[in-house]
C-alpha cells in the first residue's frame, strides 16, 4: 500500500533540515566523531541523530562513514532486525492498527537494526531515506523524526511488529554497508511512486537484500501484481 507518511507537519519538519554540508561533528555518548565525506545539495538521505537531535540531509558516503564511526562508540555487532508498520499518517482519517484496512496492507513500514549499543531506524518517505539513530530503542520506533508515528501513549508492546532474528551471513558493520550500498544507490536514483516504489517496497528491498525471505503485504502485493500485468499489456500492444 502507498506510504503517506510524509503528512505536512512531517514534511515542513524534512523541509527545514540543512542540505548540502560539507563536514560536521557527531558528538556520540561524548566522543566527537568529525564526518569529513563530501555532501550533496540533491541528497536524498535525511539523518537523524535522536540523542542530541541533529538532522541533516546527507550523501550515501557520509551516511556510511556515519555508521562506521557511530560503530566505533556503540560497538559493530550486529543485533535483531525488526519490521514495524505504522499508521500512514498521523491524521484522524489514516487506518488504525486494528483497522481492516491496516491489516490487508494500509501502513507505514520501516525496520530497525541494532548496531552495538544503539538502534538504527531505515525507512522511505516521499522525500527520500530517513535513517535514525538512538540508544533508546523506543526513541526510532515511536518517532519519525520529531513526529510521533502512533501517538505518544501507546504501548511499545501493541505496536504491530515482527522480529526477523539476526542476519546470518553478516556480523559488523561494514557488512551492513556492504550489503546496503548498491540497494541504497538504486532506490535514491528513483523517483519515489505511490504505487510501484513506496515504502513497503523499499523494506522488502533491503530484507531480501540483507537474507530474508520477505513478502509484501496482501494489498501491496495486489496492487504490484495488477501493475506488472498492465505493464505487459502495454507493451504487448506495441
Amino acid at each position: 500500500m502507498p506510504s503517506l507518511r510524509s503528512s505536512a507537519s512531517l514534511s515542513s519538519a524534512i523541509a527545514d533540515i540543512p542540505s548540502g554540508v560539507e563536514g560536521f561533528t557527531l558528538d556520540i555518548d561524548g566522543h566527537l566523531l568529525e564526518i569529513s565525506s563530501n555532501g550533496d545539495s540533491a541528497t536524498k538521505i535525511i539523518f537523524a541523530e535522536l540523542e542530541t537531535g541533529v538532522m541533516l540531509k546527507i550523501s550515501l558516503k557520509q551516511l556510511w562513514e556515519v555508521m562506521k564511526s557511530c560503530a566505533k562508540v556503540d560497538g559493530e555487532l550486529l543485533g535483531a532486525v525488526d519490521e514495524y508498520k505504522a499508521p500512514l499518517n498521523a491524521g484522524p482519517l489514516s487506518p488504525k492498527p486494528n483497522s481492516y484496512l491496516f491489516k490487508k496492507g494500509a501502513y507505514h513500514e520501516f525496520i530497525t537494526i541494532r548496531v552495538g549499543q544503539a538502534w538504527w531506524s531505515f525507512e522511505r518517505l516521499k522525500e527520500g531515506i530517513l535513517v535514525q539513530r538512538s540508544c533508546e530503542k523506543e526513541e526510532v520506533i515511536r518517532k519519525s523524526i520529531k513526529i510521533y508515528r502512533y501517538g505518544k501513549n501507546i504501548l511499545l508492546k501493541n505496536i504491530p511488529s515482527k522480529s526477523l532474528g539476526l542476519i546470518k551471513k553478516l556480523k559488523t558493520v561494514e557488512n551492513l554497508i556492504s550489503s546496503l550500498e548498491l540497494v541504497f544507490k538504486v532506490i535514491i536514483g528513483e523517483r519515489y511512486h505511490l504505487r510501484e516504489r513506496n515504502c513497503q517496497h523499499f523494506v522488502a528491498r533491503v530484507l531480501r537484500k540483507l537474507g530474508f525471505k520477505w513478502n509484501m503485504s496482501i494489498l501491496g502485493s495486489f496492487l504490484d501484481q495488477f501493475i506488472n500485468n498492465l505493464k505487459i499489456k502495454q507493451i504487448s500492444s506495441r
